[in-house]
This record gives C-alpha cells, structure tokens and sequence, in this order.
C-alpha cells in the first residue's frame, strides 16, 4: 500500500511538472495556481517555486507583484550564482514597475560582487537604463555609485557610458576615465582625469590610470611622473605595488634593464 505521504509528494511534484507545462504553454494564470499549490506542500524548494511564481506574473504583466516571490528566491538562494540570477529577475520586476531606485539597487549588489566581464558589462548596461529612465528623479550620487563600483570592460560599459552622458546624467569623473581609457578614448580620458584630481580623494588610483593613459598618449614622461608620486606615498599605500610593476615594464620597454630588475 502506497503511504499517504508517498501519494501526496508525488501530487506535489505533479502539481509542480504542471505548473512548468503551463507556464511552457503561456498559461500564467495556471502555472500560478499550480505553484501556489505546492508551495504550501513542498517548503524545501519554496525558493525555487518562488522564482517561478515570480515569473508567471511577470508573464502575466504583473511585476509588482512578482517583487516579493523574487526577493523570497533570491533570499532562499544557496550559491553565489543562484542568487545574482534572481537578482536580475528581482531589478526587472521593480523596472517594470516603475520602482526604479531599488532596482538600481539591485544592479548595484550585482556590481559589487560579479566578476566576469561580459556579464558585468551587461549589468552595467542594464543599470544605466535604469538611471536614463529614472530622468529628473535620478539623484547626483546615484550614478556615480553604480559606476564607482564598476570595472570599467569594452562595449557595452563604453555604451552605458555614453547615453548617460548624453542623458546628463552626474558620472564619477575617475570611472568615466578608465571606461575612455579601455575603448581607446585617450584625450577623453585624459581630461576625466584631471577632473577627478581636482575633487576626488582616490588619488594614488586616479595617477595609476593617468599613467596608463599617458602611455597610450605616448608622453611617457607624464607617466613616470605619475608613478614616481604614487610609489613616494611609500610602500602599503594604494597603487603602490602596481606603480612600481609598471614602472619597471617601461623602464625594461627603453632597454634600461638594471633599473628596471631594481624597481
């Protein structure tokens, strides 16, 4: 005789299998009630139902009421890769719903620990839709937090880049530089650059990219002036193990070996 627990986790995982065929054949409506169903009978994949129920009335062109199953998903998640895939369903569901900041906020959290680079170029375009949407209501601090949190890649970053400036939108003078400075802009960059001198407190990180720059603008005096200053803040301060590595590259690239090996 077949138990009744038995039965009723095989009831479960059908009401689950239906779920999925529905959602498959465009039947939100279904797929919820499905999804409702075994939620109250299946607690130990809650999270996963949940992004599913999120997804159905995203589908059903409801995201405001897809926000809490996603943030339940995304808070049930058990791997690093989990949850930044239901944080991107989580910031859709407040963009469609016009909750445009802490959508922000989700690209945000994305951003501070994603690594690879086409993905973070694709968060990187995804949050400055955000910001180019979010208009008037777009707070100064706003997007130069999403782009100080950004390692700036071709394409897609040097794409955000562009439409907000276009937008108007207050970027984060250091960012903007090295995003330049990876697509080429050189001039650009130089002139991010001493923008942020002016203001900003990174220093010895502004000086390193300036002195990248300035080898790509083939004033390699500018750049061993930017270097020499970062590795005169001594030893443990920011930049300082890298200004001297690439200060040795230049020196070994002119045939000064010995002072290079030294560096």
């Amino acid at each position: 005789m077949i138990s009744d627990a038995v039965t009723g986790t095989v009831a479960a995982d059908a009401r689950v299998l239906l779920g999925r065929s529905a959602s498959l054949s465009g039947d939100a409506a279904g797929a919820l009630a499905y999804y409702e169903a075994a939620l109250e009978e299946q607690p130990e994949i809650a999270p996963y139902l949940q992004q599913w129920i999120g997804d159905a009335y995203i589908a059903a062109n409801q995201p405001l009421s897809a926000v809490l199953p996603y943030q339940q998903a995304v808070d049930g998640s058990s791997n690093l890769q989990q949850a930044l895939a239901r944080r991107e369903k989580l910031a859709l569901a407040y963009q469609l719903s016009g909750q445009f900041a802490p959508a922000l906020d989700q690209y945000d959290a994305i951003l501070a620990v994603a690594k690879i680079p086409s993905y973070r170029a694709r968060m990187l375009w995804e949050s400055a839709q955000v910001l180019l949407a979010m208009g008037g209501q777009a707070s100064p601090t706003s997007a130069c937090r999403t782009w100080s949190r950004t390692t700036a890649i071709p394409g897609a970053a040097f794409s955000a880049l562009q439409a907000l400036i276009e937008a108007g939108q207050p970027l984060d003078e250091l960012q903007r530089g090295v995003v330049d400075y990876h697509n080429g802009a050189y001039e650009a960059a130089r002139q991010a650059f001493r923008r942020a001198i002016a203001y900003d407190d990174r220093v010895n990180e502004i000086r390193y990219w300036a002195a990248l720059n300035y080898v790509e603008l083939g004033s390699v005096a500018d750049a061993y002036r930017n270097l020499n200053e970062i590795i005169g803040t001594g030893a443990g301060a920011s930049r300082y193990g890298d200004a001297l590595l690439e200060k040795g590259d230049l020196l070994a690239g002119s045939d000064d070996l010995e002072n290079a090996a030294a560096t």
